[in-house]
């Protein structure tokens, strides 16, 4: 080859541009939900951070599925990452259950202060062991009572109940010592299992029932406040150990910088709440006994739980919370 022709093709190698990877998520909710807006959101930065190299190509809806489903095509490699909830990872990973168990959590401050400070840094660590990259962790806000029949206005109004769960852990193992009748299914057989009368009540947060399908279908949403929705978005590990460390970085840079964002979505439709489910025809229940919920499943929390690990971390966020106090 002349002098001309290596200088024509060190010219093409130098301006051509590197080839662009698409990566794969995945989201049980529908494109409306501030998560999986937050999700498409950070796609963007990436997007823009990367020059287009790095695109996050398919934020899809996967509602015929469950999240024990898509954790185990991230674990495998088939699929690149998902946004989830924290809860789905109770059975995997003990760091997992103490976020997602009822009464941890007394406001968004005690939850930004535990899962993006040291705490939440040891659960993205634990993930690591199960073949997961944690990204960031979304405050979905508090949970709160769906039902067909009554409203749940105190805990003995559960007693007698069937309560669609997501997986047989923990919060399964409290309502059934409650008196309600935990139902195992997964969201995309709720509305169904509803209009029945298979189920009667479910649980969920506001941005998550103004979002999908059983605002149609349920008669009461109570605002019990029992427990806080944590969101993950997590990588796969098998995928992520075969990026560069300067895309690793640009990923979680701009995950990252997708959670305030989550946040004021996640604020703007909780301000929207009232009229959405009035709307729909959903009776809203405000007058409700939080305490009865707190202080009963409080107790439980320590009865229930005997992973060494979960206890710790129950432990540590209660006293995060008396150190917020200080602040």
């Amino acid at each position: 080859m002349d002098l001309r022709s290596l200088a024509l093709a060190a010219t093409v190698l130098i301006v051509s541009p590197v080839s662009a990877r698409d990566l794969y998520s995945s989201d049980i909710y529908s494109p409306e939900h501030p998560a999986v807006r937050a999700v498409q959101y950070m796609a963007g930065v990436l997007r823009q951070r990367s020059n287009r190299r790095l695109l996050i190509a398919d934020i899809r809806e996967d509602s015929g599925t469950t999240e024990a489903f898509t954790i185990s095509q991230l674990r495998l490699g088939v699929l690149d990452m998902a946004r989830i909830d924290l809860g789905s990872l109770n059975r995997l990973l003990p760091e997992a259950i103490a976020p997602t168990l009822p009464a941890m959590f007394g406001s968004g401050a005690h939850v930004r202060k535990v899962m993006d400070g040291p705490i939440g840094d040891q659960i993205r660590t634990a993930m690591e062991r199960v073949g997961l990259v944690g990204l960031c962790f979304y405050d979905g806000g508090a949970r709160s009572f769906i039902s067909m029949n009554a409203p749940i206005r105190v805990l003995s109004d559960l007693a007698g109940v069937r309560v669609r769960v997501r997986t047989r852990d923990t919060w399964a193992a409290m309502l059934g010592a409650i008196g309600a009748k935990p139902v195992m299914m997964p969201l995309s057989q709720a509305p169904a299992a509803m209009l029945k009368g298979v189920v009667e009540a479910d649980e969920t947060d506001a941005a998550s029932f103004t979002a999908g399908h059983l605002k149609h279908i349920a008669e009461f949403y109570s605002l019990t406040g029992h427990s806080r929705s944590i969101y993950v978005v997590i990588f796969s590990k098998r995928v992520w150990d075969t990026l560069p460390s300067d895309d690793q970085r640009l990923i979680k840079e701009a995950a990252n910088a997708s959670v305030d964002r989550f946040l004021e979505m996640r604020r703007n439709n909780e301000a929207e709440t009232r009229g959405v489910l009035s709307a729909a025809g959903v009776q809203l229940v405000d007058d409700v006994d939080r305490r009865s919920f707190v202080g009963a499943v409080r107790r439980m929390n320590s009865r229930l739980v005997t992973d060494l690990l979960a206890l710790d971390l129950i432990a540590k966020i209660r006293s995060a919370d008396t150190e917020l106090a200080k602040e």
